[in-house]
């Protein structure tokens, strides 16, 4: 960003990072085993509504580096909304949606990482590659889940 030049203003696609990355920031979620006080879930949600539109936009990117930025907001909040699901009744409709949302923007943005593949090093394909089987299997789950479960997801 230029913070020399008054008249400069922030380009969309650093607005978009920006935003794609604030519930993160905000919520130390890059410390590992990170965990938010319950009394946080409201502005976690919150967050994670404005961020999951900034990550779909950035998820349909031509540079790899937006596209993986959507995709590692979107793992990191995707299994924090549902622990905010599991552990809240007030929040718990808006969660479940959220991380649903999440997870379908984990499972697009893999699926176009793995194939701009050459644009990756090798350790991001790996960690991409493995990720893509969880994201399967955590999709097939909240599927079921909210099928067999319509009880909790509207409560």
């Amino acid at each position: 960003m230029n913070t020399d030049n008054k008249n400069y203003q922030i380009t969309r696609r650093e607005a978009l990072c920006s935003l794609a990355a604030l519930p993160m920031i905000t919520f130390g979620l890059t410390i590992p085993d990170k965990t938010v006080p319950s009394v946080h879930y409201g502005s976690v949600i919150a967050q994670c509504t404005a961020s999951v539109e900034a990550c779909w936009e950035l998820g349909k990117s031509s540079e790899a580096s937006d596209v993986m930025l959507a995709f590692q907001s979107a793992s990191k909040y995707q299994p924090l909304l549902e622990t905010i699901a599991r552990q809240s009744s007030q929040h718990r409709k808006e969660a479940l949606d959220l991380a649903t949302r999440y997870a379908l923007l984990v499972g697009v943005t893999a699926h176009a990482l793995r194939i701009d593949c050459f644009l990756l090093p090798k350790e991001t394909l790996d960690s991409t590659d493995n990720y893509i089987n969880a994201i399967e299997s955590l999709l097939y789950e909240i599927v079921v889940y909210s099928h067999w479960s319509p009880s909790l997801a509207s409560s």
